[in-house]
């Protein structure tokens, strides 16, 4: 079965290993911590738990399994990791498995494997004598032949279906090829090769995996870009071209360009922190990814109206995933490209150095639609200022660019605040059922939240004190479907005798089950405490949970429940008197 050979894998699986290959892990105690992979943090508050094969990040909430790791950090697919995990560990796959809600492995795998074979095909087009034109074009953009291979570039002949042609003595059936978006399919004129006379830009996921390409025609066709349509493997609004490369860099903050030449220009000249949004139309889900790797992006797009617009759109989604944004100014250039070729390396590194911060970027290009010195027109100006300032979260932050922006303009500084905040209010109620607010818990529910992760993971650490909390609490009086799930589910295996605790992952169905038990399980560490300790904090954090459970049975209001109730109290009557010792 399907559960079977997952399990295996979740079991012969180095969780610790795995990610301390990505991150800086120090043990203490039974986990280990380091700084989140997944969004920039000074203190560490990323916890790996190796007993349950969890992690946790107290500070973005990222959390789950060896798989949820690999598929959030590395950007796999669910069979991604499991294939990729199965031959890192060593664990045989039944050839016709299948994963839950996706393609069969074999499928998946033929589907990259094609992918390869057309980059390598593209590749060495570019050495024919077919492909001179080609490898001319990228010399003359000023490529080594070492920047050539390291992004794997290559060519598509001027034939319509050389590719497929050379695909299919590979052996690949059309029901792979489909896959791969490579190939277009007409019932009346055949198949023809998507990419035909244009140089090509293989495209690459966290894994390495290409998969997909990016191909520009030679000489002045249209249209001059095309890409790989969106497939199970390639979704355009989550793939930062060249991320590969560049989460490698040690320079601090992410250079966003516009197209491939641009990036690898940039690379090629020792700019290695360069990625392109493949296109100017940024999403969150670029913006997503890129806040697990930075939390600055210098914005590099192309010097006229539609890089600049592109710029401005870019900064409200970058800042909405808590990335500070920056705007590098290109002019009297087109393009980094043009910059780099003809004042080097140091000259765009000095626009690094001087370039504007977003909102002097903002300003400047609101500005020129109005004329400051008209007071009608100034109002207007200074009310699209205030929009933006509402935008930002942190009060400090907007509170002082509020005071610059008054003292620039001339105006009142409670004025102008009063303005940005009213405007702040109006576009929150706009947005209120669109997007709402992240309902916070009570003080008392969240205390009961901890009281309960703090028993569960005693538990876990010391299963054989389970006896001794059995005398005191049930599976039934944890609060919360998903508490009672898991303390249900890990009594249950503790009382057969099964050592490995981390099964009690099997029994979580849902991705969400299993980051809430990622979370749970890495609260207060109970390992190192003596069996007084122990006692103290199992009976302080029971007695929370058990006047909980009166608390609700009393507001419920519900008469039949009345035996129950005095026998609960009395219980905790009893408890307060006793000492636990385990």
């Amino acid at each position: 079965m399907e559960n079977d050979y997952i399990e295996e894998i979740r079991q012969k699986s180095d969780i610790v290993e795995l990610i301390g290959s990505a991150v800086n892990l120090r043990r203490r105690g039974s986990r280990y911590v380091g700084l989140c992979p997944f969004h920039v943090e000074k203190t560490p508050s990323f916890s790996v738990t190796p007993s349950m094969g969890l992690y946790h990040c107290f500070g973005c909430g990222a959390g789950g399994d060896i798989f949820s790791f690999l598929m959030e950090y590395e950007n796999m697919t669910f069979p991604e990791a499991v294939l990729y995990l199965a031959e890192r560990y060593g664990v045989d796959i039944p050839k016709n498995a299948h994963y839950s809600n996706s393609s069969d492995r074999e499928r998946q795998r033929k589907v990259l494997e094609a992918n390869k074979d057309a980059a390598n095909y593209f590749y060495t087009r570019l050495f024919t004598y077919d492909g001179k034109k080609a490898l001319e074009y990228f010399y003359k953009r000023g490529l080594s032949g070492d920047t050539i291979k390291k992004f794997g570039l290559g060519y598509s002949t001027k034939y319509t279906d050389d590719l497929y042609k050379y695909i299919k003595k590979k052996g690949y059936p059309d029901d792979i090829l489909k896959d791969t978006g490579l190939f277009i399919y007409d019932e009346k004129r055949g198949t023809s090769d998507r990419f035909f006379n244009r140089v090509m830009f293989p495209i690459l996921d966290g894994a390495g995996h290409v998969i997909a390409f990016g191909g520009r025609v030679l000489g002045d066709g249209l249209p001059k870009y095309i890409n790989t349509p969106e497939t199970g493997s390639f979704d355009k609004s989550k793939t930062v071209f060249a991320l590969n490369h560049a989460r490698k860099s040690g320079r601090k903050g992410l250079i966003l360009c516009e197209g491939y030449m641009d990036v690898i220009s940039l690379h090629q000249a020792g700019i290695d922190s360069a990625v392109a949004s493949m296109g100017t139309s940024l999403t969150a889900g670029h913006a997503g990814i890129l806040s697990k790797y930075c939390d600055q992006v210098y914005i590099c797009y192309d010097s006229d109206e539609a890089g600049r617009k592109a710029s401005f759109r870019a900064i409200p989604i970058l800042r909405s995933r808590g990335i500070i944004p920056y705007v590098l100014d290109m002019s009297p250039y087109k393009d980094p490209d043009e910059l780099i070729k003809s004042e080097g390396k140091e000259a765009f590194e000095e626009r690094i150095r001087t370039c504007k911060n977003a909102l002097n970027f903002q300003e400047e290009y609101i500005k020129e639609d109005y004329d400051i010195n008209d007071p009608g027109e100034k109002t207007l100006f200074l009310k699209e200022m205030s929009k933006i300032l509402s935008g930002f979260d942190d009060r400090l932050e907007r509170e002082n660019y509020v005071k610059d922006i008054a003292l620039r303009y001339g105006v009142d500084f409670e004025t102008l605040k009063r303005e940005v905040n009213i405007i702040g209010e109006t576009l929150r109620e706009k947005t209120e059922g669109f997007y709402p607010k992240k309902k916070q818990k009570a003080p008392e529910t969240a205390g009961i939240d901890k009281a309960q992760n703090a028993v569960l993971t005693a538990i876990l650490e010391r299963p054989n004190i389970l006896g001794q909390v059995e005398k005191y609490i049930s599976p039934d009086e944890f609060t919360e479907d998903i508490y009672r799930k898991i303390a249900g589910e890990l009594f249950t295996l503790i009382e057969k005798g099964e050592k490995d605790l981390s099964k009690l992952l099997s029994s979580l169905e849902s991705d969400e089950d299993r980051k809430k038990a990622s979370e749970i399980f890495q609260g207060e560490d109970f390992s190192e405490m003596n069996g007084e300790e122990l006692g103290k904090a199992l009976k302080e954090n029971i007695l929370k949970i058990k006047r909980n459970g009166i608390e609700l049975m009393e507001a419920s209001h519900d008469l039949n429940g009345f035996n129950d109730l005095i026998n609960k109290k009395n219980e905790i009557k009893r408890m307060e008197k006793e000492r636990i010792v385990v």
